[in-house]
């Protein structure tokens, strides 16, 4: 697709969505879609539409189209139910989710940020490196975004995008979340206003952490799990632990200041019935894409940051350059 094409496009969207004097009515909107200019652009940049109002609705200046993290408009791997292999996705998760089609997903395992790592508002604002590492400053990792939420909004955030990711996973699938205790009782909250069936919570225990003379160690951390509905018991998947035991990745290992171990994410995937398309919506350093591939199942993963989107791609695919229209084709 042309630099020239997408620009076009954004114009075109822009015009449409917004007229000179706010929202066109909904029969002029239909009428230039329909219009010759209109569709040979589209057919250039093989984007569909979306009717006005439905859920596919985005605005032009979203990070769709424009914006600081540079979303993949039509530079992303095909993902449909014949998809296979492994895939990461530089984009806004609320975005991205939007573009993939019903019941298409066969669980998803994710770490999302925690928004926890402070006593108070003013410390939660501080950097993620600062919050969350102990290195120093020339061994700092990159910074991630989403940590700095309070507790009302995270909630209200996590549950906005499990609503849509309950719409793109298959009826039974089942969805596995990092937390720490802080967010534990939100995370379950927002899980289960999504339409999401709580199943029940898991530990991980990290084997080592920050002693506190006269307190208990902080040495666990969480995984909430639920359901898309209603969950057979004799669906394609083994028994698996309730209590996961492994140090989290040190030194030239670690590639994410909140980087999950490799071997308690190869076994976690398992829940996921074979060949069902595992879907990570914070892939951060590509961990749980990597365990999904190790394990032979198709993964997706999904990461705002730039930086972490390149590195989580290189692991997984080999490829450390970006991904061409050749590679890549909007669904």
């Amino acid at each position: 697709m042309s630099s020239g094409a997408v620009q076009a496009l954004r114009d075109i969207l822009r015009a449409f969505h917004h007229g000179d004097n706010g929202p066109i009515p909904d029969d002029e909107y239909d009428r230039l879609i329909a219009g010759d200019e209109v569709n040979r652009i589209l057919r250039e940049t093989e984007y569909t539409p979306p009717k006005r109002g439905g859920p596919g609705f985005r605005e032009p200046d979203s990070p769709l189209f424009a914006s600081k993290h540079k979303e993949e408009i039509s530079c992303m791997t095909k993902i449909d139910h014949d998809f296979q292999g492994a895939h990461i996705i530089h984009g806004d998760l609320l975005h991205v989710l939007p573009t993939f089609p019903d019941q298409l997903f066969g669980g998803i395992i994710t770490d999302p940020p925690y928004a926890s790592g402070a006593a108070d508002q003013n410390t939660k604002q501080r950097s993620t490196a600062m919050k969350y590492t102990s290195a120093k400053e020339d061994n700092r990792l990159p910074d991630f975004e989403g940590d700095a939420k309070d507790q009302r909004s995270w909630t209200r955030w996590m549950r906005e995008w499990l609503t849509e990711a309950r719409r793109v996973c298959v009826p039974g699938a089942p969805i596995c979340m990092f937390i720490d205790w802080r967010q534990l009782p939100s995370m379950t909250d927002a899980l289960q206003w999504a339409g999401w069936i709580w199943r029940g919570v898991l530990a991980w225990d990290k084997t080592n952490s920050r002693p506190q003379k006269g307190r208990f160690r902080q040495q666990a951390e969480f995984v909430v799990w639920g359901s898309n509905g209603h969950m057979p018991a004799d669906r394609k998947a083994p028994v698996l632990p309730g209590v996961f035991r492994q140090s989290m990745p040190s030194g030239s290992k670690r590639r994410h200041q909140t980087e999950k171990p490799l071997e308690v994410m190869r076994e976690m995937v398992h829940i996921v019935e074979p060949g069902g398309i595992i879907l990570d919506p914070f892939a951060g350093a590509g961990t749980t894409v990597e365990a999904a591939r190790l394990e032979g199942y198709p993964a997706v993963g999904i990461e705002l940051s730039a930086h972490y989107a390149g590195v989580s791609r290189k692991r997984v695919t080999g490829a450390d350059t970006p991904p061409t229209e050749a590679d890549h084709a909007r669904s």
